[in-house]
């Protein structure tokens, strides 16, 4: 499933049903409890202005690392 979310509180309820792998923009980490909550559960954490191609690769290897199929 892929899915984005509307509110913060979005990303909890889909948290609670299932067990996602989250990717969010670089900033969000340091977004206090909600950022701490989402280092500590595995998520990526990715710069959404880079155009470079290590960028890429690295998330299409996060999501093949977790038998996430795009």
């Amino acid at each position: 499933m892929v899915s984005n979310h509307i509110t913060i509180l979005d990303v909890h309820v889909l948290a609670i049903r299932y067990q996602p792998c989250f990717i969010a923009a670089a900033g969000f980490a340091d977004w206090g409890i909600p950022g701490k909550i989402y280092k500590v559960s595995g998520g990526l954490f990715v710069n959404t202005y880079s155009k470079d191609e290590e960028e890429r690769v690295r998330v299409m290897k996060f999501l093949k690392d977790r038998q996430v199929y795009t």
